[in-house]
């Protein structure tokens, strides 16, 4: 026999024996399972009752020097979260991000200072409709170029052990 939540897989009853119902059989913890037993067999659908989604089912592990746990610990106590509550959000917020806003703006303002600091070495007089020009240009290829940046940044920079 293997015993699941409440109810067992398999229960060696003749099969007239194995009642139809479907029940909603609480485990204590905000979720519930969903079991619907058939005169053939048992299943069983975890659903977390508090949240409205489907339950945490996947996981992994990873070790942390102590260094790295008092600054895991700090970063989650500022928002006033466990260790790892903040580490999943953090995890997937990052996998979730197409790409980085501040380092996109830092390219822009990158580009800004490059088409405006040669015309200037050269004595050029840069005017209005110049700027305006080169703004227009730095708005509509910020993100490729912060792209194309980024890329250059992540193919040179050697992995950490």
């Amino acid at each position: 026999m293997v015993p699941l939540g409440n109810v067992l897989i398999d229960n060696n009853l003749p099969i007239g024996q194995v009642p139809d119902a479907t029940s909603t059989v609480a485990l204590g913890t905000g979720q519930s399972k969903v079991v619907s037993m058939t005169q053939a067999h048992v299943h069983a659908t975890t659903v977390d009752t508090r949240h409205g989604r489907d339950s945490r089912s996947e996981s992994f592990a990873t070790r942390f020097t102590r260094t790295e746990l008092a600054v895991l610990s700090r970063a989650a106590a500022k928002d006033g979260m466990k260790v790892r509550e903040w580490a999943r959000e953090a995890l997937l917020r990052e996998a979730r991000r197409s790409e980085d806003p501040l380092f996109t703006e830092l390219i822009a303002t990158r580009m800004i200072l490059l088409n405006l600091l040669k015309p200037l070495a050269m004595g050029q007089v840069v005017t209005p409709e110049d700027f305006t020009r080169i703004s227009a240009t730095v708005r509509s290829d910020k993100r490729k170029v912060a792209q194309e940046i980024q890329q250059q940044y992540i193919t040179a920079s050697p992995k950490e052990p």
